[in-house]
């Protein structure tokens, strides 16, 4: 006898509980495992049931442990929103418009706020003294009038903002302030401000512990913010508070929180450091000096002389109209004249009709109404009258 049917008998043997325990025993898994196993090997549909539970959990999971990150899963849902929108852009549309359209009805309505308040400012303001002087001071200053004008409307303004490796000076990014003429060269500024602070602490025997905070440079000031690795530096025009520093700081922690270990093995490799503007914008703040708001009289009286200058047109055409309708009147009373229609032609009033060769010549009784060949025409056909 065969070892394949001395196994078949001894299994024949086995009662489907013992063969179940059995089973339990040697994989363990009993009878039902083993079938909702089987379903989900045969069943993708079930799989996915089965796992959506746990799959928001596990993501969880490795959020909290650093195994992956919240910028991992941007491209997976950008990818998915792609698609989405590909496959039906107006179930999208649809979920978005209860938020899409107060934003955009707001912003709108900021906007010709904004142009309204510009179009005063331009208008009370565009050739007032204080203006002319600030354009004087631009053209002998070397400045853009309009950063004399940013410089006078504003308490403080933080130009530009560099993160600074520590150890080595090299700039690894840098944001400005899109609407000033801001430094050529910042990887300049970076080795300038590594250089003062060495300077400072070997010339005037300064303890490590006492770092640089604040450097003067002619109108502008450059506040240093230290961390471990790397240093923020803002350039500040004005007198900015010290709230500023406060930003500053929180800044720079969180380029430490984040950066940490890229900032202790930097090897010259600045790409990495891309993603810190978010950071850096955070500490381009400024403050708007407060400015008395002044009622709109320019505006007002421009559009009372616009009013104005629309009544008096009107005016003029009503008034020309009477007096057309009178001489008509006036000419049909005439005897062997005959007004029928009339028209207007080449910017003339034109009156067609019939008139007999010894009656009173039109254009005399036009005259009697101001109105001359340039204003009037007439085109009456001859005939002989009764009158």
């Amino acid at each position: 006898m065969s070892s394949k049917e001395t196994n078949k008998g001894i299994f024949s043997g086995l009662s489907d509980i013992k063969m179940n325990e059995l089973r339990k025993m040697i994989i363990g898994l009993d009878n039902e495992d083993m079938k909702r196993l089987a379903l989900f090997v045969n069943d993708p549909e079930a799989f996915s049931a089965e796992i959506s539970e746990l799959l928001p959990n596990s993501i969880k999971l490795m959020l909290e442990s650093g195994k992956i990150s919240y910028d991992d899963l941007v491209p997976v849902f950008e990818i998915v929103l792609q698609d989405s929108i590909k496959k039906d852009p107006h179930s999208l549309a649809s979920i978005l418009f209860p938020i899409m359209m107060p934003a955009i009805r707001k912003a709108v309505s900021e906007d010709l706020k904004k142009m309204l308040d510009s179009l005063n400012s331009t208008l009370e303001h565009g050739f007032s003294p204080k203006r002319i002087g600030w354009r004087f001071q631009a053209l002998f200053s070397g400045k853009t009038y309009a950063e004399i004008v940013l410089s006078n409307a504003f308490i403080f303004r933080v130009k530009q903002v560099f993160l600074i490796h520590k150890k080595s000076g090299l700039l690894l990014n840098d944001v400005v302030d899109t609407s000033l003429s801001v430094t050529k060269d910042a990887d300049m500024v970076s080795s300038m401000l590594s250089a003062i602070k060495d300077f400072v602490q070997d010339s005037f025997d300064v303890e490590q512990s006492n770092e640089l905070n604040t450097i003067n440079v002619g109108q502008f000031n450059i506040w240093i913010e230290q961390g471990p690795e790397a240093i923020i530096a803002t350039i500040v025009e004005g007198d900015a508070p010290s709230s500023l520093r406060e930003q500053m700081k929180e800044a720079i922690e969180k380029v430490h929180l984040k950066y940490s270990l890229e900032l202790n093995k930097f090897e010259g490799d600045t790409e990495v450091f891309e993603k810190t503007e978010t950071y850096l914008e955070s500490c381009l703040l400024s403050e708007q000096k407060e400015t008395k708001k002044r009622k709109p009289i320019t505006i007002i009286i421009l559009f009372i002389l616009i009013i104005s200058g629309l009544g008096y047109l009107a005016y003029m055409t009503i008034e020309k109209s009477l007096r057309l309708n009178k001489m008509e009147i006036k000419l049909n009373q005439q005897p062997g004249i005959l007004i029928t229609d009339d028209d207007r032609v080449d910017g003339k009033n034109v009156f067609i009709g019939l008139r007999d060769p010894l009656s009173v010549d039109p254009y005399k009784i036009a005259k009697e109404f101001e109105f001359d060949t340039s204003h009037v025409k007439f085109q009456l056909k001859k005939y002989i009258s009764l009158d």
